[in-house]
Protein backbone atom coordinates (compact mmCIF):
# COMPACT_ATOMS: atom_id res chain seq x y z
CA UNK A 1 0.00 0.00 0.00
CA UNK A 2 1.40 3.39 -1.02
CA UNK A 3 0.56 5.14 2.26
CA UNK A 4 2.36 2.52 4.36
CA UNK A 5 5.45 2.71 2.13
CA UNK A 6 5.45 6.50 2.49
CA UNK A 7 5.30 6.19 6.28
CA UNK A 8 8.20 3.72 6.37
CA UNK A 9 10.29 5.80 3.98
CA UNK A 10 9.82 9.12 5.76
CA UNK A 11 12.80 11.19 6.87
CA UNK A 12 14.09 11.12 10.46
CA UNK A 13 12.48 14.43 11.43
CA UNK A 14 9.12 13.11 10.23
CA UNK A 15 9.56 10.05 12.43
CA UNK A 16 10.47 12.34 15.34
CA UNK A 17 7.20 14.23 14.87
CA UNK A 18 5.26 10.97 14.88
CA UNK A 19 7.16 9.78 17.95
CA UNK A 20 6.16 12.98 19.75
CA UNK A 21 2.58 12.36 18.67
CA UNK A 22 2.75 8.80 20.00
CA UNK A 23 4.01 10.06 23.35
CA UNK A 24 1.28 12.69 23.64
CA UNK A 25 -1.40 10.18 22.65
CA UNK A 26 -0.07 7.69 25.19
CA UNK A 27 -0.19 10.27 27.96
CA UNK A 28 -3.70 11.34 27.03
CA UNK A 29 -4.83 7.72 26.86
CA UNK A 30 -3.37 6.95 30.29
CA UNK A 31 -5.28 9.91 31.75
CA UNK A 32 -8.52 8.58 30.28
CA UNK A 33 -7.85 5.17 31.80
CA UNK A 34 -7.08 6.77 35.16
CA UNK A 35 -10.39 8.65 35.02
CA UNK A 36 -12.19 5.39 34.32
CA UNK A 37 -10.34 3.72 37.19
CA UNK A 38 -11.42 6.42 39.63
CA UNK A 39 -15.02 6.15 38.43
CA UNK A 40 -14.97 2.36 38.84
CA UNK A 41 -13.32 2.51 42.27
CA UNK A 42 -15.80 5.02 43.70
CA UNK A 43 -19.12 4.86 41.81
CA UNK A 44 -20.76 6.93 44.55
CA UNK A 45 -18.37 9.83 43.89
CA UNK A 46 -19.18 10.47 40.27
CA UNK A 47 -18.15 14.13 40.45
CA UNK A 48 -14.51 13.21 41.06
CA UNK A 49 -14.38 10.85 38.08
CA UNK A 50 -16.12 13.38 35.84
CA UNK A 51 -13.70 16.10 36.94
CA UNK A 52 -10.70 14.00 35.97
CA UNK A 53 -12.39 13.01 32.71
CA UNK A 54 -12.95 16.69 31.88
CA UNK A 55 -9.29 17.39 32.70
CA UNK A 56 -8.30 14.55 30.36
CA UNK A 57 -10.16 16.22 27.49
CA UNK A 58 -7.56 19.01 27.39
CA UNK A 59 -4.60 16.71 26.62
CA UNK A 60 -6.73 14.90 24.04
CA UNK A 61 -7.54 18.21 22.33
CA UNK A 62 -3.87 19.26 22.41
CA UNK A 63 -2.89 15.89 20.93
CA UNK A 64 -5.41 16.40 18.14
CA UNK A 65 -3.87 19.78 17.35
CA UNK A 66 -0.42 18.20 17.26
CA UNK A 67 -1.76 15.58 14.84
CA UNK A 68 -3.12 18.33 12.60
CA UNK A 69 0.28 20.06 12.57
CA UNK A 70 2.05 16.78 11.82
CA UNK A 71 -0.34 16.12 8.94
CA UNK A 72 0.21 19.60 7.51
CA UNK A 73 3.99 19.16 7.81
CA UNK A 74 3.94 15.99 5.74
CA UNK A 75 5.02 16.78 2.14
CA UNK A 76 2.29 14.41 0.97
CA UNK A 77 -0.25 16.84 2.42
CA UNK A 78 0.75 19.63 0.06
CA UNK A 79 -1.92 20.03 -2.65
CA UNK A 80 0.69 20.91 -5.26
CA UNK A 81 2.90 17.95 -4.43
CA UNK A 82 4.48 16.00 -7.24
CA UNK A 83 2.61 12.99 -5.89
CA UNK A 84 -0.43 14.27 -7.80
CA UNK A 85 1.26 12.59 -10.74
CA UNK A 86 0.61 9.19 -9.15
CA UNK A 87 -3.04 10.04 -8.47
CA UNK A 88 -2.54 10.95 -4.82
CA UNK A 89 -5.25 13.61 -4.78
CA UNK A 90 -6.76 15.42 -1.81
CA UNK A 91 -8.92 12.49 -0.73
CA UNK A 92 -5.98 10.07 -0.74
CA UNK A 93 -3.77 12.67 0.93
CA UNK A 94 -6.32 12.84 3.74
CA UNK A 95 -6.40 9.06 3.94
CA UNK A 96 -2.62 8.98 4.21
CA UNK A 97 -2.63 11.67 6.90
CA UNK A 98 -5.28 9.81 8.91
CA UNK A 99 -3.45 6.49 8.54
CA UNK A 100 0.02 7.74 9.48
CA UNK A 101 -1.19 9.67 12.53
CA UNK A 102 -3.46 6.81 13.61
CA UNK A 103 -0.50 4.42 13.56
CA UNK A 104 1.48 6.78 15.79
CA UNK A 105 -1.41 7.50 18.16
CA UNK A 106 -2.45 3.85 18.25
CA UNK A 107 1.07 2.81 19.23
CA UNK A 108 1.12 5.34 22.07
CA UNK A 109 -2.31 4.39 23.41
CA UNK A 110 -1.48 0.69 23.21
CA UNK A 111 1.62 1.27 25.33
CA UNK A 112 -0.50 3.31 27.76
CA UNK A 113 -2.96 0.42 28.03
CA UNK A 114 -0.19 -2.09 28.68
CA UNK A 115 1.30 0.17 31.37
CA UNK A 116 -2.11 0.62 32.99
CA UNK A 117 -2.83 -3.11 32.99
CA UNK A 118 0.61 -3.85 34.40
CA UNK A 119 0.24 -1.30 37.20
CA UNK A 120 -3.19 -2.64 38.13
CA UNK A 121 -2.05 -6.29 38.16
CA UNK A 122 -4.10 -7.37 35.16
CA UNK A 123 -1.13 -8.89 33.31
CA UNK A 124 -0.36 -11.44 35.99
CA UNK A 125 3.07 -10.03 36.85
CA UNK A 126 4.35 -7.82 39.62
CA UNK A 127 3.92 -4.10 38.97
CA UNK A 128 6.99 -1.98 38.20
CA UNK A 129 5.94 0.30 41.07
CA UNK A 130 2.87 1.15 43.07
CA UNK A 131 0.19 2.60 40.81
CA UNK A 132 -0.81 4.98 43.61
CA UNK A 133 2.34 6.97 42.80
CA UNK A 134 0.66 7.98 39.54
CA UNK A 135 -2.65 8.70 41.24
CA UNK A 136 -4.34 5.39 40.41
CA UNK A 137 -6.83 4.06 42.98
CA UNK A 138 -5.88 1.02 45.02
CA UNK A 139 -8.48 -1.16 43.29
CA UNK A 140 -7.84 0.08 39.79
CA UNK A 141 -8.11 -3.50 38.58
CA UNK A 142 -11.90 -3.23 38.77
CA UNK A 143 -11.91 -1.36 35.45
CA UNK A 144 -13.71 -3.46 32.81
CA UNK A 145 -11.37 -4.21 29.92
CA UNK A 146 -14.10 -3.63 27.34
CA UNK A 147 -14.84 -0.18 28.76
CA UNK A 148 -11.14 0.66 28.83
CA UNK A 149 -10.70 -0.30 25.17
CA UNK A 150 -13.83 1.64 24.15
CA UNK A 151 -12.64 4.76 25.93
CA UNK A 152 -9.06 4.40 24.72
CA UNK A 153 -10.01 4.12 21.04
CA UNK A 154 -11.31 7.70 21.20
CA UNK A 155 -7.77 9.08 21.04
CA UNK A 156 -6.74 7.49 17.68
CA UNK A 157 -10.15 8.30 16.20
CA UNK A 158 -9.96 11.97 17.20
CA UNK A 159 -6.35 12.16 16.02
CA UNK A 160 -7.26 10.63 12.64
CA UNK A 161 -10.14 13.08 12.14
CA UNK A 162 -7.96 16.06 13.07
CA UNK A 163 -5.21 14.95 10.69
CA UNK A 164 -7.60 14.32 7.80
CA UNK A 165 -9.33 17.68 8.23
CA UNK A 166 -5.96 19.46 8.42
CA UNK A 167 -5.17 18.62 4.78
CA UNK A 168 -6.44 21.64 2.83
CA UNK A 169 -8.17 21.64 -0.52
CA UNK A 170 -6.11 24.68 -1.41
CA UNK A 171 -3.85 27.18 0.26
CA UNK A 172 -5.68 30.02 1.90
CA UNK A 173 -4.64 33.16 3.66
CA UNK A 174 -5.82 34.53 6.96
CA UNK A 175 -8.22 37.42 7.20
CA UNK A 176 -9.01 39.80 10.02
CA UNK A 177 -12.71 38.90 9.79
CA UNK A 178 -12.45 36.53 12.75
CA UNK A 179 -10.89 39.17 15.00
CA UNK A 180 -14.22 40.79 16.03
CA UNK A 181 -15.75 37.38 16.66
CA UNK A 182 -12.81 36.41 18.82
CA UNK A 183 -13.09 39.64 20.81
CA UNK A 184 -16.82 38.99 21.25
CA UNK A 185 -16.13 35.48 22.58
CA UNK A 186 -13.55 36.83 25.02
CA UNK A 187 -16.01 39.42 26.30
CA UNK A 188 -18.78 36.82 26.57
CA UNK A 189 -16.47 34.47 28.46
CA UNK A 190 -15.48 37.20 30.89
CA UNK A 191 -19.15 38.03 31.47
CA UNK A 192 -20.09 34.38 32.06
CA UNK A 193 -17.18 33.83 34.46
CA UNK A 194 -17.91 37.01 36.39
CA UNK A 195 -21.61 36.24 36.68
CA UNK A 196 -20.94 32.63 37.71
CA UNK A 197 -18.51 33.75 40.41
CA UNK A 198 -20.99 36.34 41.73
CA UNK A 199 -23.98 33.95 42.01
CA UNK A 200 -22.17 30.72 42.88
CA UNK A 201 -23.37 30.78 46.54
CA UNK A 202 -20.46 28.59 47.58
CA UNK A 203 -20.92 26.04 44.78
CA UNK A 204 -17.73 24.57 43.37
CA UNK A 205 -16.94 23.12 39.94
CA UNK A 206 -15.31 19.94 41.37
CA UNK A 207 -12.14 20.49 39.38
CA UNK A 208 -8.99 18.54 40.29
CA UNK A 209 -6.03 19.80 42.25
CA UNK A 210 -5.63 23.49 43.07
CA UNK A 211 -8.68 24.33 40.94
CA UNK A 212 -10.96 22.69 43.49
CA UNK A 213 -12.18 26.08 44.82
CA UNK A 214 -13.19 27.46 41.43
CA UNK A 215 -16.83 28.62 41.56
CA UNK A 216 -19.29 26.54 39.57
CA UNK A 217 -19.88 27.91 36.07
CA UNK A 218 -16.54 29.70 35.81
CA UNK A 219 -14.93 26.97 33.62
CA UNK A 220 -17.59 27.57 30.95
CA UNK A 221 -16.61 31.24 30.81
CA UNK A 222 -12.96 30.27 30.66
CA UNK A 223 -13.66 28.03 27.68
CA UNK A 224 -15.36 30.87 25.80
CA UNK A 225 -12.53 33.30 26.57
CA UNK A 226 -9.78 30.88 25.52
CA UNK A 227 -11.63 30.00 22.31
CA UNK A 228 -11.96 33.71 21.60
CA UNK A 229 -8.24 34.33 22.07
CA UNK A 230 -7.40 31.49 19.69
CA UNK A 231 -9.95 32.70 17.14
CA UNK A 232 -8.58 36.24 17.25
CA UNK A 233 -4.90 35.25 17.09
CA UNK A 234 -4.61 34.93 13.28
CA UNK A 235 -6.21 38.35 12.89
CA UNK A 236 -3.82 39.82 15.45
CA UNK A 237 -0.89 38.31 13.57
CA UNK A 238 -2.11 39.79 10.32
CA UNK A 239 -2.61 43.18 12.02
CA UNK A 240 1.01 43.02 13.23
CA UNK A 241 2.16 42.32 9.68
CA UNK A 242 0.24 45.35 8.41
CA UNK A 243 1.81 47.56 11.06
CA UNK A 244 5.23 46.52 9.79
CA UNK A 245 4.37 47.74 6.29
CA UNK A 246 2.75 51.06 7.24
CA UNK A 247 4.00 54.20 5.57
CA UNK A 248 6.93 53.80 3.24
CA UNK A 249 8.69 50.70 4.55
CA UNK A 250 12.19 49.79 3.57
CA UNK A 251 13.26 46.40 2.34
CA UNK A 252 13.61 45.07 5.90
CA UNK A 253 10.11 45.92 7.13
CA UNK A 254 8.55 45.06 3.78
CA UNK A 255 10.05 41.57 3.68
CA UNK A 256 9.16 40.89 7.32
CA UNK A 257 5.62 42.21 6.98
CA UNK A 258 4.75 40.45 3.74
CA UNK A 259 6.06 37.08 4.84
CA UNK A 260 4.27 37.38 8.17
CA UNK A 261 1.06 38.36 6.40
CA UNK A 262 1.15 35.23 4.26
CA UNK A 263 1.71 32.96 7.27
CA UNK A 264 -0.71 34.70 9.63
CA UNK A 265 -3.37 31.99 9.51
CA UNK A 266 -1.37 28.94 10.55
CA UNK A 267 1.26 30.73 12.62
CA UNK A 268 -1.27 32.90 14.44
CA UNK A 269 -3.43 29.97 15.48
CA UNK A 270 -0.44 28.08 16.87
CA UNK A 271 0.85 31.10 18.77
CA UNK A 272 -2.64 31.71 20.11
CA UNK A 273 -2.71 28.16 21.43
CA UNK A 274 0.67 28.67 23.08
CA UNK A 275 -0.59 31.93 24.62
CA UNK A 276 -3.73 30.40 26.17
CA UNK A 277 -1.76 27.38 27.41
CA UNK A 278 0.85 29.51 29.15
CA UNK A 279 -1.86 31.80 30.54
CA UNK A 280 -3.74 28.82 32.00
CA UNK A 281 -0.54 27.43 33.53
CA UNK A 282 0.28 30.82 35.08
CA UNK A 283 -3.17 30.88 36.71
CA UNK A 284 -2.89 27.32 38.03
CA UNK A 285 0.65 27.93 39.32
CA UNK A 286 -0.56 31.04 41.14
CA UNK A 287 -3.18 29.06 43.04
CA UNK A 288 -0.57 27.11 45.00
CA UNK A 289 -0.46 23.39 45.80
CA UNK A 290 -3.50 21.16 45.86
CA UNK A 291 -5.36 20.43 49.09
CA UNK A 292 -4.82 17.09 50.75
CA UNK A 293 -8.31 16.02 49.76
CA UNK A 294 -7.42 16.29 46.08
CA UNK A 295 -4.06 14.54 46.33
CA UNK A 296 -4.99 11.75 43.86
CA UNK A 297 -5.11 14.37 41.11
CA UNK A 298 -1.68 15.78 41.84
CA UNK A 299 0.46 13.49 39.68
CA UNK A 300 -2.27 12.99 37.10
CA UNK A 301 -2.77 16.73 36.86
CA UNK A 302 0.96 17.19 36.36
CA UNK A 303 0.93 14.46 33.70
CA UNK A 304 -1.90 16.24 31.90
CA UNK A 305 0.00 19.53 32.01
CA UNK A 306 3.12 17.86 30.60
CA UNK A 307 1.13 16.25 27.78
CA UNK A 308 -0.46 19.60 26.90
CA UNK A 309 2.89 21.39 26.93
CA UNK A 310 4.55 18.72 24.79
CA UNK A 311 1.67 18.65 22.31
CA UNK A 312 1.29 22.44 22.05
CA UNK A 313 5.05 23.01 21.88
CA UNK A 314 5.46 20.23 19.33
CA UNK A 315 2.67 21.65 17.20
CA UNK A 316 4.18 25.14 17.30
CA UNK A 317 7.67 23.90 16.41
CA UNK A 318 6.30 21.68 13.64
CA UNK A 319 4.36 24.58 12.15
CA UNK A 320 7.38 26.88 12.37
CA UNK A 321 9.58 24.29 10.62
CA UNK A 322 6.95 23.76 7.93
CA UNK A 323 6.61 27.48 7.25
CA UNK A 324 10.38 27.87 7.16
CA UNK A 325 10.60 25.12 4.54
CA UNK A 326 7.85 26.83 2.56
CA UNK A 327 9.87 30.08 2.60
CA UNK A 328 13.02 28.35 1.33
CA UNK A 329 12.36 29.01 -2.41
CA UNK A 330 11.70 32.69 -1.71
CA UNK A 331 14.86 32.89 0.39
CA UNK A 332 16.91 31.35 -2.43
CA UNK A 333 15.42 33.81 -4.92
CA UNK A 334 16.26 36.76 -2.67
CA UNK A 335 19.83 35.57 -2.33
CA UNK A 336 20.12 35.21 -6.10
CA UNK A 337 18.84 38.79 -6.43
CA UNK A 338 21.59 40.03 -4.13
CA UNK A 339 19.97 40.07 -0.69
CA UNK A 340 22.65 39.76 1.97
CA UNK A 341 22.50 37.08 4.69
CA UNK A 342 22.53 39.92 7.24
CA UNK A 343 19.33 41.37 5.76
CA UNK A 344 17.60 37.98 5.94
CA UNK A 345 18.69 37.49 9.55
CA UNK A 346 17.42 40.93 10.50
CA UNK A 347 14.15 40.16 8.75
CA UNK A 348 13.66 37.09 10.94
CA UNK A 349 14.46 39.15 14.03
CA UNK A 350 11.93 41.81 13.06
CA UNK A 351 9.28 39.14 12.51
CA UNK A 352 10.03 37.56 15.88
CA UNK A 353 9.98 40.95 17.60
CA UNK A 354 6.61 41.84 16.09
CA UNK A 355 5.12 38.52 17.19
CA UNK A 356 6.55 38.88 20.70
CA UNK A 357 5.15 42.40 20.95
CA UNK A 358 1.67 41.02 20.19
CA UNK A 359 1.57 37.69 22.00
CA UNK A 360 3.50 38.48 25.21
CA UNK A 361 0.90 41.08 26.29
CA UNK A 362 -1.87 38.80 25.00
CA UNK A 363 -0.64 35.96 27.23
CA UNK A 364 -0.39 38.21 30.26
CA UNK A 365 -3.82 39.81 29.74
CA UNK A 366 -5.39 36.37 29.20
CA UNK A 367 -3.92 35.16 32.48
CA UNK A 368 -5.30 38.21 34.26
CA UNK A 369 -8.71 37.64 32.67
CA UNK A 370 -8.79 34.01 33.79
CA UNK A 371 -7.79 34.97 37.35
CA UNK A 372 -10.46 37.65 37.80
CA UNK A 373 -13.33 35.38 38.92
CA UNK A 374 -11.16 33.28 41.24
CA UNK A 375 -11.60 33.65 44.99
CA UNK A 376 -8.92 35.69 46.73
Amino acid sequence: MLSLRLVRGARPHAHLRRLTLAGAAGGAGFLLLAALAHAAAAPENAAQGLALLAWSALPVAATAQLAASVARADPVSEPRSALDAVSLGVSRQRTHAALSTTLAAGTGTLLALLLFLQLTGRLGSAAFFDGAVLGLPADGGRVPLGGALTLLVLVPVIVALAAALAVPDREGGATTGALPWGAALVAAGAAVSGYAAAVSDGGRASLPGPLGDVPSGVPAGWGLSLAGVMLASPGLTRAASRLLTLGSPGALRLLAGRSLQKEAGRLGMQLGTVAVTLAALFVVAGLGPADSGSAPFGVLGALGAVVVLVAVGGAALTTAATLRSARAPVTRTLRELGASPRLLRRTRLVRAGALFAVFAPLTWSTALLLALPLPG
